[in-house]
């Protein structure tokens, strides 16, 4: 750490130009852009400028925010809040996550990895300044349990799998199956919980705690256990029907095609390591120090508006809107034209005597043109399911391809699974 000492004009106007040069280099240098803005304000000299924001505003376009942001986050996460290093547990994680857990305490921040997204950190700040969510009473759990509860409620086939590998005393591969990319998140109720990979075990927070709960994956899954175990214990084998009866007809459909619920944040937005961040337009609190515009740096050295990264938690929802609609493996028709009956139209179009024998769906005038509108409904309907399912095999696809990269095998066999199941699906509707 550098001491405050009397400076040469020289000094200055290195320090003045080394901003300027890491202002062209990545956006993970905001420590250091940070550290560099406070020497030039504690040291007073801003060139002519009447203040610190005057003189970026003036020497490099930075606006208000951005300035703030640099310095605010030189002061949480640097090495000992005030020094050129970023502190080592956050050399992973991106500068627009560092911006979001300004506002998040240091217990919180201990929940955030290269994976988590800005989204997630979001919603961990809303849990936090929400009012106390409301919960279902009775069964004696506590707010952990009922988050495991929800949590499977609609993972038949991890849970019936996790409880079997427990009492096989296979704990960690009981760890893999409830948790195969070695991270996700959930909230429900009054817990918000983490769950890492095998060595780094499960955290929550409990909303209204300031303390963050660690727990081994042993602990965790001897949890879950005093929760279902008591029917596995007794002989059956499916103790998520034997807990939750059984489970809707979209439900099943997802774990016959292999893929995994979705869960309250996006697991699907996974950076990969980098520190860089893909900016995309994006509405909410950026957590930014004050309520100016946010701005982030061009590699030219010039300020531009932030564009936060692209919400794709959506995936989730849409997979599972598409097999409700798809789950009877035909395209979902709007009226009753699969039957074949015809409506008429107008009481014109009836035989004029009474008695006269009614016009069959053959010789009925308006038979030709309810039948195309029927042809074509059903076309729309088939043509709608193939792009929606394809579509989901490109995401699959997608996320198959980063898994490899790196090298989440279990959860790259899943993506697998899914594509395949996709491309099935697509080649079925298109016969």
């Amino acid at each position: 750490m550098e001491e405050m000492r009397q400076i040469t004009l020289e000094e200055w106007m290195s320090w003045k130009e080394d901003i300027r040069e890491k202002l062209r280099e990545t956006a993970g240098n905001f420590v250091y852009i940070g550290y560099r803005l406070k020497q030039i304000r504690d040291s007073g000299m801003y060139g002519g400028a009447s203040d610190i924001f005057e003189f970026a505003q003036n020497e490099y376009g930075l606006g208000k925010s951005t300035v703030s942001r640099f310095i605010a986050i030189n002061e949480k996460f640097s090495e000992g809040g005030n020094s050129l290093e970023l502190k080592a547990e956050y050399r992973d994680i991106g500068s627009s996550k560092l911006s979001e857990m300004l506002t998040l305490t240091d217990s919180e921040c201990r929940l955030i990895t290269e994976r988590t997204t800005v989204k997630e950190i979001r919603e961990l700040k809303n849990f936090g300044r929400q009012q106390a969510p409301g919960e279902e009473t009775g069964g004696g759990l506590t707010p952990l349990g009922k988050c495991i509860v929800e949590y499977f409620r609609d993972k038949k086939q991890e849970l019936n799998k996790a409880v079997a590998a427990f009492y096989g005393n296979e704990i960690k591969d009981a760890a893999e199956i409830i948790n195969p990319g070695g991270y996700r998140t959930f909230q429900k109720g009054l817990v918000f919980l983490f769950m890492y990979d095998f060595q780094n075990g499960v955290k929550y927070k409990t909303f209204g705690s300031q303390e963050i709960a660690e727990m081994p994956w042993e602990e965790f899954l001897m949890e879950v256990s005093g929760i279902f175990g008591a029917a596995y214990e007794q002989g059956e084998k499916d103790v998520y029907g034997a807990f939750y009866g059984e489970p809707e007809k979209a439900e099943e459909i997802q774990e016959t095609q292999g893929l995994e619920a979705p869960v309250a944040t996006s697991q699907q937005e996974e950076d990969g390591g980098e520190n860089l961040e893909e900016y995309t337009e994006e509405k909410g609190d950026s957590g930014s120090p004050d309520d100016d515009a946010d701005e982030s740096i061009n590699d030219t050295g010039m300020a531009e508006s932030i564009k936060e990264p692209e919400d794709r938690c959506g995936e989730s929802q849409r997979r599972e809107e598409c097999y409700k609609e798809e789950d009877s493996g035909e395209p979902v028709q709007e009226n009753n034209s699969q039957t074949g009956d015809i409506v008429p139209e107008k009481e014109e179009n009836k035989p004029d005597s009474e008695h006269s024998v009614p016009e069959t769906e053959e010789s009925g005038p308006d038979s030709g043109e309810n039948d195309t509108e029927s042809v074509k409904k059903e076309t729309d309907g088939k043509e709608r399911f193939l792009k929606e399912t394809l579509s989901l095999a490109g995401n699959a696809l997608r996320n198959l391809q980063r898994e490899m990269e790196v090298k989440a095998y279990r959860a790259a066999l899943a993506s697998a699974k899914s594509l395949v199941n996709y491309l099935e699906m697509v080649a079925d509707g298109g016969d």
